[in-house]
């Protein structure tokens, strides 16, 4: 391909600009993938690296390279898709000021309730929101507090998408007769973790001793868990899965019999929607999760799972016990889990919708 018609190429597409991508791990990550893996002949990607670094390290604002970087890629595409709106959604609404070039803003939770968090953060926000192609978030939860911050001409919903690995068609169970509960995720607080094993503490001894809870995901809560699950005598019950592969996590989720991760909220550090929870249901597993807004988007209560007040370690045991002593139940739950996941929660299914706006 000559230069001429690799412009002419690259002019008939968007960029997205972003600070995280495959093969990076985590939610923004995999959304962006399943984006790209959907539209990638109308989107190619610029990522922050050693090789193509976004902010410098000895002015301020640290930005500003970005903005350098972006008015010179201005005449390459037809416009930008930004991830993050602090700053790369900033940085593309001044490309936008100098050269009416269009950009989409991809939000999800957390980049909202950071967005606003000073009086001249929420300015910047509106003003780049405001002057946006088209706002992508990823509930309507969101869509709703969004609407409700400022007047944006077109807002859409794109749910986020469990990858392909974890549509697996009949998988085979173990059938040892053992109650095989998980929770998969970052090891922090919020997630719930130390209320689950409050909960499974409380259980009759023939039904803790009947089951098996792994804890799959690192983080700052490990020895607090850890010890934790020591002082109430669960050392039988409790595995930890520490640095699992991608491959290892659908072994684990596959062999489950249930997933449980019963956030809650803590300041700016909240479970915007919660993929884990729809990875899980691809897999045929109904999910125990709080009752939040985002959340209950995931996970509909009564039936794909069992949503419980948050904090709440009585609902949890019982929301527990009913899955170990209904077997009907749980399958029931769990074939509607992987149902509603196989029809709405592919990438090519949702995004779908961002087509008319990149091609």
């Amino acid at each position: 391909m000559n230069d001429r018609t690799e412009s002419e190429t690259k002019k008939k597409k968007f960029l997205l600009v972003t600070l995280e991508y495959p093969p990076q791990r985590g939610g923004i990550a995999t959304y962006l993938g399943n984006l790209t893996s959907v539209l990638e002949d109308h989107v190619d990607v610029l990522v922050n690296s050693k090789e193509t670094p976004f902010f410098f390290s000895w002015m301020w604002p640290k930005w500003v390279r970005l903005f350098f970087l972006l008015r010179s890629k201005q005449k390459e595409y037809k416009g930008f898709i930004v991830s993050h709106i602090h700053p790369i959604g900033l940085v593309a609404r001044l490309v936008h000021l100098l050269h009416k070039k269009p950009y989409i803003v991809i939000m999800h939770g957390m980049d909202f309730q950071l967005s606003k968090r000073n009086a001249w953060k929420k300015l910047l926000t509106r003003w780049v929101l405001k002057s946006a192609k088209l706002v992508v978030v990823n509930t309507y939860h969101l869509k709703q507090q969004v609407q409700k911050f400022c007047e944006i001409s077109d807002i859409q919903v794109i749910y986020p998408c469990p990858q392909e690995r974890f549509f697996i068609p009949n998988r085979e169970k173990v059938r040892d007769n053992i109650f095989r509960l998980i929770t998969v995720g970052r090891l922090v607080p919020r997630k719930g973790h130390a209320l689950v094993l409050e909960a499974i503490s409380q259980l009759s001894e023939d039904l803790k001793w009947g089951m098996r809870y792994t804890i799959v995901g690192d983080g700052l809560s490990f020895k607090e868990l850890q010890m934790r699950s020591k002082e109430l005598h669960l050392g039988g019950v409790v595995t930890f899965a520490r640095g699992a592969s991608d491959e290892e996590v659908v072994h684990y989720l596959a062999q489950s019999s249930a997933f449980i991760m019963p956030t809650f909220e803590r300041k700016e550090d909240v479970e915007g929607f919660g993929t884990v929870y729809l990875e899980a249901a691809a897999l045929g597993i109904p999910s125990i999760a709080s009752r939040l807004p985002g959340v209950d988007e995931a996970v509909i209560d009564g039936e794909t799972g069992a949503l419980v007040t948050p904090n709440s370690i009585e609902e949890i045991r019982q929301s527990i016990e009913r899955y170990m002593q209904n077997t009907d139940l749980l399958n029931t739950h769990g074939n509607a889990a992987r149902i509603r996941a196989e029809q709405y929660f592919r990438p090519n299914i949702q995004f779908e919708i961002l087509r008319s706006y990149v091609s």
